[in-house]
């Protein structure tokens, strides 16, 4: 399980410094794709900000309790790490539909080449286990 706690955490700060990458560059989307097509872009980032600082506080914070528990993790400390980790599945597919998918589509709707793209985020291999 540590080692779903440290892939993930290292994944997360990954999709943290996309999420900045986008922030970033809010006010060119919008001047480029007009009001109506970024500012539903525009509160999604903002919105996927929040879920992957969660998701990473959420994950991250699960490193200390089972590092510090002499045996196996717990049943509760499984849980609450499959919680988490579900939070970061959720987050990191948000980021990579947003940045794959629908920011470049919006710009070709506008028949415009999104200028500074943002790279998709590799979730650990094999996923990290069950989901809720």
């Amino acid at each position: 399980l540590l080692m779903q706690v440290y892939d993930w955490t290292r994944t997360l700060g990954e999709a943290r410094g996309a999420v900045r990458a986008l922030t970033a560059q809010r006010d060119t989307i919008k001047s480029e794709l007009g009001d109506a097509g970024a500012d539903s872009l525009n509160a999604r980032v903002t919105r996927l900000s929040g879920d992957v600082g969660r998701a990473f506080n959420a994950v991250n914070g699960q490193r200390a309790p089972i590092e510090g528990w002499s045996g196996l993790p717990s049943a509760d400390q499984r849980k609450s790490l499959e919680f988490a980790l579900d939070d970061a599945r959720a987050a990191t597919a948000e980021l990579n539909r947003l940045v794959s998918t629908d920011i470049p589509a919006a710009y070709k709707a506008a028949g415009k080449t999104w200028s500074r793209p943002v790279s998709r985020v590799q979730p650990p291999a094999g996923g990290g286990g069950a989901t809720r």
